[in-house]
């Protein structure tokens, strides 16, 4: 089914016509519309139109229940070639709820003509067989001139002037000049219409001299139902609208007075609402609506409000609350505030419409409040954070982040706050919590979050502190799900920041058919490895550890230990040949059999022949994988996908069950993104377990506990 393009005018509110609606948007085009009842009686119904300069025809017949024949003759004569006409049907169900035009339920014959011939048209529908049918013919022409009518309003009440407007364009260009008048019929007395002029010279309520736009307002209506015929004519051009509308009995109106108060209603010193009352007159009783917005004057925060009562005739007042919560979430300064839009409707009877009453867009201002006034929990933490990195040993990276906030409280008691620390992904960096005993009104209290997690995670910020939870007295818990941001760090500030490195070679076998074949061979000449005395590294101590894992999604991670027992780690040379070597011929201590730290050189090698590799190369390729070599506060990290020279896994392609992962000069990556929790060094893991020994036991709290994991730190000082 193909539709007619037509041309939209967007049409603002006719000039300083008090009831002129919001920005309205039109279809101007040339349109006709006939109705046919076909029978074995009457099997032939024609209908006839005009069309005048236009770029663009569409016809549509729809019949309601049998097909139908169409023919379509042009002011020449000719007919169109039926074989190009569309023919379908639209459901009942499918048909728009409201109906629309060309969109009618029932069986479609649709002819659409390009540049059409000025002049009568003729459309002629015939049974195509024994069947009756109901049906419709529209035309659609568009390009040209292109009228619509329009009322500012669908209904009036008495005593207000009611606006009218014909727009005309001729294409896209305002058509001027023209001579434009109605016809004003009201139902039942059709035989005696009133003569209307409208203009387009910018006079009430014609909003704008030449755009096109021919209005009027009509005044002095009674109640009932009007149709509004327009003609416009220039030069030889000629077209016609028309339009309807209703005028209303008067309903209700503002009377222009208002106060506004506040209202405490469990007398705890704190305003639960703030009423606007407005003074209304009531010519219809019934039930009414009243809204209206509250703005912060030069800002854009603002609320709405609303309420439902039914009036007596007469001098009446409706109430219009806001709640406190309402007003402490979204407004943004303390009164007073704009009072903007009220408006007051009269709320239809059963199978009628509600009825726009009366509006004001201005009614001042209100009294003065202050978000503080208003009703509150009872603790409440406040957003926003100051942060600063914290280093304790005066190496230049950063051992702890200070966060520290406010919390606002109405009960003073001994309290607990947890939260934590987010990456921009959403990793989480550190979990953490701090108690002591908070006064009545603001009190700052803090984080800290452990340095090293932040640094080993290779995540730079900023980062987002959030999910606080406070909790202490009776009904004194509050939560908050983002608290504030910190600066854009970057991971490399802190302690624990992988140093990362360039890869020379990297080999993983496996073999589906005997896992003790799984092999892993890394080796990396990056200067930046040092083993030298006093560049901070000490195996003999601290042991290592190996960290393979997938940087291509498959979320496959393995650690493998090498650690410091029966002396397995060994000095080697002296000065600038000074480093480490690892043997573990007998695999005792698991799969790597050997390794080697010095100045300028990493290399590791595993072989599954009697621990377990749990690594394995079962997905068809791995794309990329990342290494990590840690040992205690140092992880040198890198990762192979740019040359990779073989790619198999244990399935097809690589027969056999083998497969093998092998890659040669990894560049220094922007980031090695190590998987958290799962390879800690002995060394590491000692020292993270002791950080915890001084934390409460809240597995006994009335209120329960929230505890840090561990390699997080906890505070007490506040």
């Amino acid at each position: 089914m193909r539709a007619p393009t037509a041309l939209l005018v967007t049409v603002l509110a006719l000039g300083g016509h008090a009831w002129a609606q919001d920005t309205q948007t039109v279809s101007l085009s040339q349109r006709s519309y006939d109705i046919f009842d076909l029978n074995p009686a009457t099997t032939v119904h024609v209908h006839t139109f005009p069309v005048r300069t236009a770029t663009r025809l569409v016809v549509d017949v729809t019949a309601a229940s049998a097909p139908v024949d169409v023919s379509i003759t042009n002011p020449l004569g000719a007919s169109l070639n039926s074989a190009t006409f569309d023919r379908f049907t639209i459901a009942p169900e499918d048909a728009p709820p409201l109906g629309m035009l060309l969109l009618e339920a029932g069986n479609h014959v649709q002819a659409i003509v390009d540049a059409p011939l000025s002049g009568t048209w003729t459309v002629t529908v015939s049974l195509s067989g024994a069947m009756t049918t109901l049906g419709s013919i529209v035309t659609v022409a568009t390009g040209g001139l292109g009228v619509a009518a329009t009322m500012s309003r669908p209904y009036y009440q008495v005593g207000e002037s009611a606006a009218v407007a014909l727009i005309a364009f001729d294409g896209t260009t305002p058509l001027t000049g023209a001579t434009v008048t109605a016809n004003l019929y009201q139902t039942g007395s059709e035989g005696s219409p009133t003569l209307i002029t409208l203009r387009d010279d910018g006079s009430d309520p014609d909003a704008t001299t030449g755009d096109g736009v021919y209005s009027t307002g009509i005044d002095g209506l009674t109640p009932g139902h009007y149709l509004v015929d327009i003609e416009l004519e220039t030069g030889s051009e000629h077209a016609i609208a028309s339009t309807d509308f209703e005028v209303i009995a008067t309903l209700a109106r503002f009377d222009g007075t208002k106060s506004d108060s506040g209202v405490d209603t469990d007398a705890d010193g704190l305003f639960d609402f703030i009423n606007l009352d407005f003074g209304v007159t009531i010519d219809t009783p019934g039930t009414y609506d009243a809204f209206a917005v509250l703005r912060v004057p030069g800002g854009t925060a603002s609320i709405q409000g609303g309420a439902r009562d039914t009036l007596a005739a007469g001098a009446q007042t409706i109430a219009v609350p806001f709640a406190a919560s309402d007003l402490r979430k979204y407004m943004t300064a303390d009164a007073p505030w704009q009072i903007r839009e009220a408006r007051l409707l009269k709320v239809g009877d059963p199978g009628e419409p509600d009825r726009l009453a009366d509006r004001v867009d201005d009614f001042g201002l209100t009294n003065a409040y202050t978000l503080g006034n208003l009703q509150r929990p009872t603790t409440l933490i406040v957003p926003g954070i100051v942060e600063n990195g914290i280093d304790t040993d005066a190496n230049g990276l950063f051992d702890q982040l200070s966060v520290s906030f406010q919390i606002d409280t109405r009960t003073a008691g001994s309290y607990t706050w947890t939260g934590d620390l987010r990456a921009p992904d959403g990793t989480v960096l550190g979990i953490t919590s701090g108690q002591g005993f908070l006064d009545t009104g603001l009190t700052p209290v803090g984080f800290t979050f452990d340095g090293r997690s932040i640094g080993a995670s290779d995540l730079n910020g900023p980062y987002t502190v959030g999910d606080i939870a406070v909790y202490g007295p009776p009904d004194a818990a509050a939560v908050l799900a983002e608290l504030g941001h910190t600066r854009a760090y970057s991971a490399d500030n802190f302690e624990g920041a992988p140093v990362r490195i360039s890869g020379k070679t990297l080999l993983i076998k496996d073999d589906a058919h005997a896992t003790t074949h799984r092999t892993i061979v890394f080796v990396s000449n990056d200067l930046k490895i040092g083993a030298m005395l006093g560049m901070g590294i000490d195996l003999l101590a601290d042991g290592a550890s190996l960290q393979v894992y997938n940087t291509s999604g498959t979320s496959e991670s393995v650690c493998i230990n090498l650690p410091t027992i029966s002396g397995a780690w060994k000095t080697t040379g002296k000065g600038k040949s000074f480093g480490y070597k690892y043997k573990d011929a007998h695999f005792s201590n698991g799969p790597c059999n050997a390794a080697i730290v010095k100045h300028g050189l990493l290399k590791v090698s595993c072989v599954a022949k009697t621990k377990p590799i749990n690594y394995s190369l079962d997905e068809a390729t791995q794309g990329s994988v990342g290494i990590a070599f840690t040992t205690d506060n140092t992880t040198y990290c890198t990762v192979f996908g740019g040359k990779v020279t073989k790619d198999s896994g244990t399935t097809a392609p690589k027969a056999r069950g083998k497969g093998q992962f092998q890659a040669k000069t990894a560049a220094i990556p922007d980031t090695c993104r190590i998987p958290q929790g799962i390879c800690t060094p002995n060394a590491l893991a000692a020292r993270a377990a002791r950080r915890h020994d001084d934390l409460p036991d809240c597995a006994t709290s009335p209120h329960g506990c929230k505890l840090p994991p561990r390699g997080t730190t906890h505070t007490t000082n506040y």
